[in-house]
């Protein structure tokens, strides 16, 4: 039987009614259970609905290393902000900025009395840090680091693992650790991030962190920056994993490393602190070769590194045209003895790049200064 179209409609209307006192009450009972987590959240210092570290990780936060000549004199080097003009990101697409572990900022200058070369020969410098290893950084933390920097690094490589570094100061330099290891997956590898024309490199494995510059076609763009750009590499890596749950590790070993290109005509005169003993006159000087030897470096008495010098043969390709010369490597490594602390990191950091100019300036002659356009 059919009902009359009034009654049908007074019906329909009562369940309208009765549906809205349900999405009210529901509705009532929601706004409670927020309420309650916020009130939680604000106990417990978490703020549920505010993003975490993690969050804003995926949203790519930028690491950018100022263009060649900003910054060459002193740099503002700031724990938990990505190197660059303005901390990261430009225009709209700025990402929001990440909660970081330590805000203290630091403003590093070049020592005044620190010799300085115009044009010097450098080819190459490497900053970098060797922290405990972390068995359970995977490929996929590895590729959420890299959804950080991809837009000024958009390349990728796979290396083998570098060898862990062991630098004892009271003793004979230990060799590099190489280890063996047996388990369901293999070791990770290490990891490269290349920006578009191979000038900047990010190495990333489980227990290294390294920045690179490398000559391309533009000048040296000096130290400061550079070191600025690790920091926040370093900084937002380390905030990665504490967003991820993986332990943050401690900083054990910090590395810089210059390699200089030296034309092989030259190469009598760049090492001078080498002797060459009397030859038969059925011998010429040394056309190719190898050198190695290593300082001990300290300050006030007190020992704080060690500087590797590495001279070898090679040969440069510049506008297609070959060369013969010689790859004049200098690398100071230092045990932390700070616990970790970043303060620390950047004291070594700048001591090592100060002994190893000071090196270069001691074992090279003054007339090849003239060439680099020394300036004090």
């Amino acid at each position: 039987m059919s009902l009359p179209a009034g009654r049908d409609g007074r019906r329909r209307d009562h369940r309208h009614d009765v549906l809205m006192v349900v999405l009210e009450l529901l509705v009532a009972f929601l706004g409670g259970s927020v309420a309650l987590l916020r009130d939680q959240g604000a106990r417990s210092h978490v703020g549920p609905c505010r993003p975490g570290r993690a969050v804003l990780v995926a949203q790519r936060r930028r690491t950018r290393l100022p263009k060649s000549g900003q910054g060459s004199g002193r740099a503002q080097m700031t724990s938990g902000e990505a190197a660059g003009p303005g901390g990261g990101g430009t225009g709209d697409h700025a990402p929001p900025a990440m909660s970081p572990p330590h805000t203290m900022t630091r403003t590093v200058e070049r020592p005044l009395d620190l010799p300085d070369f115009k044009a010097p020969p450098v080819r190459e410098v490497a900053i970098g840090v060797q922290f405990e290893r972390i068995p359970a950084l995977s490929q996929a933390h590895v590729g959420l680091f890299w959804s950080m920097i991809r837009d000024d690094y958009p390349v990728t490589q796979d290396q083998e693992p570098l060898p862990s570094q062991v630098e004892d100061l009271s003793g004979t330099p230990m060799p590099p650790l190489f280890k063996i290891e047996f388990g369901p997956t293999p070791p990770l590898r290490r990891a490269w991030f290349l920006n578009s024309d191979g000038s900047r490199l990010v190495q990333l494995q489980q227990d290294r962190l390294v920045h690179n510059w490398r000559y391309q076609d533009e000048p040296y763009p000096r130290f400061e920056p550079l070191a600025e750009a690790f920091h926040g590499f370093q900084e937002s890596f380390f905030a990665l994993l504490g967003d991820l749950g993986l332990p943050v590790p401690k900083v054990e070993l910090v590395e810089v490393t210059y390699v200089n290109w030296i034309p092989a005509a030259w190469m009598n005169e760049v090492v001078t602190f080498v002797t060459m003993p009397s030859l038969p006159d059925v011998l010429s000087a040394p056309d190719s070769g190898a050198l190695s030897t290593r300082f001990l470096v300290s300050d006030e008495g007190a020992p704080v590194g060690r500087l590797y010098l590495e001279a070898r043969s090679a040969v440069s390709q510049d506008a297609g045209t070959l060369e013969a010369g010689y790859l004049l490597n200098l690398t100071f490594r230092a045990p932390h003895q700070g616990g970790g602390r970043p303060e620390e990191t950047t004291r070594l950091m700048l001591r090592g790049r100060e002994a190893i100019v000071q090196a270069f300036a001691a074992f090279t002659p003054e007339d090849l200064h003239k060439t680099w356009e020394r300036q004090q």
